[in-house]
C-alpha cells in the first residue's frame, strides 16, 4: 500500500474502515536486522568470490582489491538503504514530524556515502577488467577430475 493511500485512510479521507500499514504489525528492528543479514550474504559472497578467482589463476593483490571493492560497495549501499528506510518511516506515520524530516533532510552522511559509492564503483569497475584479463590469459580450468594417464589393458 502506498504512504499516501495509507494516511488518507488513517485520516479518514479514504475507505470507512481504516487498513494498518506495512509496517504497523512489524517488529520495529525487523527492517534493520533484514538490512543486516543481506549485509553479511553479500560479505560472505565476495570473499568466496575473491576465493574462486585466486583458484582460476587471478592474482591475489587483484582478488584481495575485488574483494575489498565488493565490501566497500555493500557498505555504503547498506548504509543508503539504511537512510531510505529512515525516510520512509518518518514519512510513514499518522502525522510525520517536522523536526524528523527536517532531520533527515539536513544529513548530509547519506551524499558522503553516495560520492564514496561512486569512487568504489570506479575502481571495482577497473578491477573487473583486471580479472577478465587475468581469466582470459590463464589456460582453460578443466571441469572434473584430472584424467587418468593411459594404461594399456592386461593382456
Amino acid at each position: 500500500m502506498a504512504v499516501a493511500t495509507a494516511v488518507k485512510i488513517r485520516t479518514g479521507r479514504g475507505e470507512s474502515e481504516p487498513v494498518a500499514t506495512r509496517r504497523s504489525g512489524e517488529d520495529p528492528h525487523f527492517f534493520a536486522v533484514l538490512l543486516g543479514l543481506l549485509h553479511e550474504a553479500r560479505f560472505e559472497a565476495a570473499r568466496r568470490i575473491g576465493g574462486e578467482m585466486r583458484a582460476r589463476g587471478v592474482d591475489a593483490a587483484v582478488c584481495d582489491f575485488l574483494e575489498d571493492d565488493l565490501i566497500e560497495a555493500a557498505d555504503a549501499l547498506a548504509d543508503l538503504e539504511a537512510y531510505f528506510q529512515e525516510v520512509v518511516e518518518s514519512l510513514d506515520r499518522p502525522a510525520p514530524s517536522p523536526g524528523a524530516l527536517s532531520e533527515r533532510a539536513g544529513d548530509v552522511t547519506p551524499l558522503d556515502r553516495a560520492d564514496h559509492l561512486h569512487l568504489v564503483l570506479t575502481n571495482l569497475r577497473r578491477r573487473l577488467l583486471q580479472v577478465a584479463g587475468r581469466l582470459a590469459a590463464a589456460p582453460p580450468r578443466r571441469l572434473g577430475p584430472e584424467p587418468a594417464a593411459y594404461q594399456r589393458p592386461p593382456r
